[in-house]
């Protein structure tokens, strides 16, 4: 019995993108396209754990860079292993008001689920889902705003910003400055450009990038 199912969509910059979703613990009884179906039966008080594990993967080679947990309590152990760690690192601001330091946490934890790995460094991506990868002005302005809290997220954005940066001047450019790495966000969105959900956003990406 088959017990993955992969979506995968191949942009126009050739790049074949895949969701492959691997079901443990009660595998379906059918899968029928994009469909994964079960055929349950529960006696009152039964239950029954259906678990999924799923790994985003680039021309077939994943684009986590750590290993993908077993189950659920290993993932979320890891993940609040990691954030433990950062927070340990990063500036504590607490104040004699209850109201106020909830703010801040929330900042906090708002601040560690925008981080994201780009090549050997991380930045603020610009939101999530639609823009949850690196745009040159939103992510540089996040960094400098958060100096106090993480400056050495600052120093890394300017070490992918520069990694990123255009070496060619493109013809009829605003000033014949270079484009820097917000054409990425760009060919990302370019690659799906023909989804039918998306023109409103595809529009607005030509506004802003070119």
């Amino acid at each position: 019995m088959q017990s993955d199912l992969t979506l995968a969509y191949q942009g126009l910059d050739g790049s074949l993108m895949e969701s492959r979703i691997e079901f443990y613990h009660s595998p379906p009884d059918l899968l029928q396209g994009c469909t994964a179906v079960w055929r349950i039966a529960l006696e009152p008080h039964e239950a029954i754990v259906l678990g999924y594990r799923l790994k985003m993967l680039i021309d077939g080679t994943s684009i986590s860079k750590v290993s993908t947990p077993v189950t659920l309590v290993q993932a979320k152990a890891a993940e609040l292993l990691e954030e433990r760690e950062w927070l340990s690192e990063v500036t504590s601001i607490r104040s004699d008001k209850n109201t106020f330091n909830r703010l801040l946490k929330r900042a906090e934890q708002d601040v560690y689920s925008l981080r994201q790995t780009f090549g050997k460094g991380k930045a603020i991506s610009a939101g999530v889902p639609w823009f949850s990868t690196l745009f040159g002005r939103d992510s540089i302005i996040a960094a400098s705003q958060i100096l106090i809290l993480d400056p050495s997220l600052a120093r890394e954005t300017l070490t992918t910003l520069a990694h990123y940066q255009g070496k060619m001047t493109t013809i009829g450019a605003t000033k014949n400055r270079e484009k820097s790495c917000t054409k990425s966000a760009w060919e990302k969105w370019r690659a799906v450009k023909k989804s039918p959900t998306l023109p409103i956003t595809e529009q607005w990406m030509r506004r802003r990038c070119g």
